[in-house]
């Protein structure tokens, strides 16, 4: 897989749960909009697609912990889990792990130059 394509890959997962929250947030206020059964249908289907949307996104998260598994090194899975799954900041993940930034960076881009060569 190419550097960018596994980037692309990773970042996903983020913005398929925004676009959960985006669509749960609609949902309340339909539902607090609503009278009895005015627009039940509308509600379903939103209830449906949203449903259909975390599916997706459960599948998606189990290939990325896969690929992110498979890696040789722990500290090459802890900082791509904490990036692109937890969405931490760099600051926050070097501060966690105890290293500085850049080297947070370094290890992510040795990472994803080993799931390049896979």
């Amino acid at each position: 897989m190419e550097l960018n394509d596994a980037r692309r890959f990773l970042n996903q997962a983020s913005y398929f749960d925004l676009q959960i929250r985006t669509r749960m947030e609609e949902l309340e206020k339909l539902e607090k909009m609503a009278g009895a059964g005015e627009h039940a249908q509308k509600i379903e289907g939103l209830r449906e697609e949203i449903q259909r949307d975390l599916d997706s996104l459960v599948a998606q998260k189990q290939e990325i912990m896969q690929m992110i598994g498979q890696l040789s090194k722990p500290e090459y899975q802890t900082v791509l889990e904490l990036r692109y799954l937890r969405r931490w900041t760099w600051n926050r993940i070097a501060m966690n792990l105890h290293i500085c930034e850049r080297h947070a960076r370094r290890l992510a881009k040795e990472a994803f130059q080993e799931i390049s060569e896979n």
